[in-house]
């Protein structure tokens, strides 16, 4: 491929990028860029957590609200370099039971969805015992630390 090629095929692009966001609503671009896939993601309605919502109570830089110090630090990263995130989506288990995973986020580069718990209190015994189960859950559905 030469230069020529390159930019006829990256000016659509360029030109896209270059709109105000008032005229981007009205184009759908033929080829997704990985912002459209990413918006697009993170876009999805899903019901929250219902579990104790009342502690949701630090806001992070997207404008939602999340249960810890340590939650909003991760949010507040992930959202800096731009990698798209849900918090707290609500997935299915293989026994059938919803659990909601701190994190879910997507490679843009491969398309996967890569689960992330942050598991901040391990010095708690109770806590730990109840991390394990939950990972013993996620890995019975096919989720594996280390590789989704």
């Amino acid at each position: 491929m030469n230069v020529t090629s390159i930019k006829i095929i990256y000016k659509p692009l360029i030109i896209y990028n270059n709109l105000i966001p008032e005229r981007k609503k009205f184009v759908i671009p033929y080829i997704s860029t990985s912002d459209l896939i990413a918006k697009g993601w993170q876009s999805k309605t899903f019901k929250p957590n219902p579990y104790k919502p009342e502690k949701k109570i630090f806001d992070t830089r997207r404008g939602e609200k999340v249960r810890s110090k340590s939650e909003a630090i991760i949010a507040d990263t992930l959202y800096e370099f731009g990698i798209p995130y849900r918090y707290e989506y609500p997935v299915k288990m293989a026994n059938g039971e919803i659990r909601y995973p701190d994190f879910m986020l997507l490679n843009l580069k491969t398309k996967q969805e890569i689960y992330f718990e942050h598991l901040g209190r391990m010095g708690d015994a109770g806590y730990r015992m109840d991390a394990m189960e939950k990972m013993d859950l996620y890995r019975a559905s096919g989720i594996y630390p280390g590789k989704n």
